[in-house]
């Protein structure tokens, strides 16, 4: 754990770590165990602090010494989706990021821009495909009803052959006929 780095930060945003305390939801002695390393820092924890300093969750990881997976290969970040869970896909060449190794050809991201804090900024990644691919089913997708927007949903089947229900926070769609669905592939905070 490099606490100099977060203090540094701290100091650099005139934000202390009583108030990181307050954003994490724990006493600020727990802030001062996880800069000791005598609390360890959770996923979630790295994500809230990376949003409240400003950086890269990512460079959280690496200071805080958690293993960060090296970039393995970059995709299109093709455009964003907001809180309701809609895709707002680019014509115009965005910036790359960086994807796992695994990622398959074709694979592309969108940015959350909700001001939800469990998704603000995250990376979400697929593969654009026409057709329902089975392995969407019963999982989180990216999915179109007709030629509507693109969105971002649960999909599981509906009561009627060849319908499905999509869940999301924004609200429920029932009994939808989709024209394309595919599973978010990662999502990275």
């Amino acid at each position: 754990m490099n606490a100099q780095w977060f203090r540094a930060r701290l100091k650099d945003q005139h934000k202390s770590q009583r108030a990181l305390a307050q954003v994490l939801g724990v006493d600020p002695a727990q802030v001062t165990n996880m800069f000791k390393g005598r609390r360890r820092m959770q996923l979630t924890d790295a994500s809230l602090i990376a949003s409240f300093l400003n950086v890269p969750v990512e460079e959280v990881l690496r200071q805080a010494g958690l293993p960060v997976s090296p970039a393995g290969r970059r995709v299109r970040l093709a455009g964003t989706v907001d809180e309701h869970g809609e895709i707002h896909l680019s014509d115009s060449p965005e910036a790359d990021v960086d994807a796992p190794a695994s990622a398959p050809e074709g694979t592309v991201a969108v940015r959350a821009t909700s001001s939800a804090q469990l998704m603000r900024h995250a990376l979400v990644f697929f593969r654009p495909a026409a057709g329902v691919d089975p392995s969407a089913i019963g999982r989180l997708a990216i999915c179109r009803i007709g030629e509507g927007p693109w969105l971002l949903r649960s999909v599981t089947p509906g009561v009627e052959p060849g319908t499905y229900d999509l869940a999301a926070l924004a609200g429920d769609i029932v009994g939808a006929t989709l024209s394309a669905a595919v599973p978010v592939l990662w999502i990275r905070p």
